[in-house]
């Protein structure tokens, strides 16, 4: 892009979104990740993932970049060696030992929590500390080593609800008490810190600002009710479609939605959007076409 262009960058939900909800598999958005690649615009992971498991796949997708997991409860660094531009040079950021931030509530103090739950009421659900590696491959579909990454969490709890409604709004009143937050997500409801996805995309705009000394613009997408923090603190925002629930709407209105699910929706809607980023670089402004409701603490600190 031209010296004028704005400096964007795109931050994305995983499951559901560029990853396809039954197969996780990328390969539709194949297209829109290369083009990516070669405007050098970086992509950004913003999951309920946690570190063990995007780290695979960040390997498979070429990427060099901060991860956000677990809900914004923790942000994945690249390595010293691996920092090169566009990103910045490493020399720019004192890295922690670890390559990661904590932004959340740990395991542990969210486990005491629950524990303390458990005793005022008993509740029908199955967390990942509970379940065995077949349970959750059971549930999620997910081969050996993914299973086994997935339960390697830092920073929040996932539940698999099997009570009622009613049960559910009590407990997210106990846990609001405790200074804990319920978050739906495509399959589980998973117990966090009070912080979210939305949080860490500050995070991100600050960090690729200091790198950079330039204004960021973040491009958002994302399926689920976790996603909505993250695509209202975005400048333009995405909701991909979904098989599992219906479009999102955010506290600004209805997102434009794409046509297509999954990651073919994703690769779809990323591309509208960079071909008219490349037709007009300096807009202040680039929208899409939505006639219908389709298209469709490392030393920086937000």
């Amino acid at each position: 892009m031209g010296d004028n262009a704005q400096r964007w960058v795109v931050v994305t939900d995983l499951d559901g979104s560029l990853l396809d909800h039954h197969t996780y598999s990328f390969e539709a958005a194949l297209p829109a990740l290369s083009v990516l690649k070669e405007e050098g615009i970086p992509l950004i992971l913003n999951t309920s993932k946690t570190r063990s498991e995007c780290q695979d796949l960040a390997q498979k997708l070429g990427l060099l970049t901060p991860i956000v997991v677990e809900n914004g409860g923790g942000i994945s660094l690249p390595r010293r060696s691996d920092a090169a531009e566009p990103y910045g040079p490493p020399s720019m950021v004192e890295y922690p030992e670890d390559h990661s931030i904590r932004l959340g509530v740990s395991r542990e103090s969210i486990h005491q929590v629950l524990d303390e739950i458990s005793e005022r009421r008993s509740l029908c659900y199955r967390s990942f500390a509970q379940m065995s590696i077949d349970e959750l491959r059971a549930c999620t579909g997910l081969e050996q080593e993914a299973a086994i990454n997935a339960q390697l969490r830092q920073f929040s709890e996932p539940l698999l609800w099997e009570d009622t409604p009613e049960a559910l709004d009590w407990f997210k009143k106990r846990l609001h008490s405790k200074g804990l937050r319920l978050i739906q997500g495509g399959r589980f409801h998973t117990v966090s810190g009070l912080h979210d996805k939305g949080g860490a995309v500050h995070w991100i705009r600050s960090f690729f600002a200091s790198l950079w000394h330039e204004s960021i613009h973040v491009l958002a997408l994302g399926d689920g009710p976790n996603d909505n923090p993250m695509l209202d603190a975005a400048d333009r925002a995405i909701c991909v479609r979904s098989p599992a629930h219906p479009p999102l709407v955010g506290s600004r209105g209805a997102y434009s939605t794409t046509q297509l699910e999954g990651p073919s929706g994703w690769n779809e809607s990323v591309c509208d959007f960079l071909q008219k980023l490349k037709t007009n670089p300096s807009s202040e402004e680039v929208t899409f076409d939505t006639a219908s409701d389709s298209l469709e603490d490392l030393t920086i600190t937000a």
